[in-house]
């Protein structure tokens, strides 16, 4: 499934949370603040039919919605994209297997549902109110 469209406006709003964040360069602030959306996420791409490539890759993710039941998750698409099993884990706890929604490899995103329940610490991260300027601190 491509989600171009979907893309571009999660890219825009995701630039803008960090660094409204990140006011006063405040980095211990920020981090400490996103452990409740921050998260790894581990995709196991399996093996090639000659037993070459593959391989387990790992990478970030932020939880963007926790609505109506539906925890969303947005992270890379070189990471799951061609994965066949994924796997999402929040600090200090257990790591819970998710679906793949949607991916969108010319923007590098994926999209991916938990189905199980949240620890109690994870919450959507926040997004931005205002636009950014140019000098902004930012965070990657």
């Amino acid at each position: 499934m491509r989600m171009s469209r979907f893309s571009f406006t999660v890219v825009a709003i995701l630039a803008l949370s960090v660094p409204a964040m990140a006011q006063n360069g405040d980095i211990a602030r920020v981090n400490e603040e996103s452990k409740g959306y921050i998260m790894k996420v581990y995709a196991d791409q399996g093996n090639s039919p000659h037993g070459q490539g593959g391989g387990f890759g790992t990478g970030s993710a932020e939880l963007i919605s926790n609505a109506q039941g539906k925890i969303r998750i947005l992270t890379n698409n070189h990471v799951v994209g061609k994965a066949k099993k994924v796997w999402v884990q929040f600090r200090g706890e257990l790591a819970q297997e998710v679906a793949v929604l949607g991916t969108d490899p010319r923007a590098d995103l994926a999209l991916l549902e938990a189905p199980k329940t949240l620890p109690p610490q994870a919450k959507p991260i926040p997004w931005a109110t205002t636009l950014p300027k140019i000098g902004d601190a930012v965070l990657a």
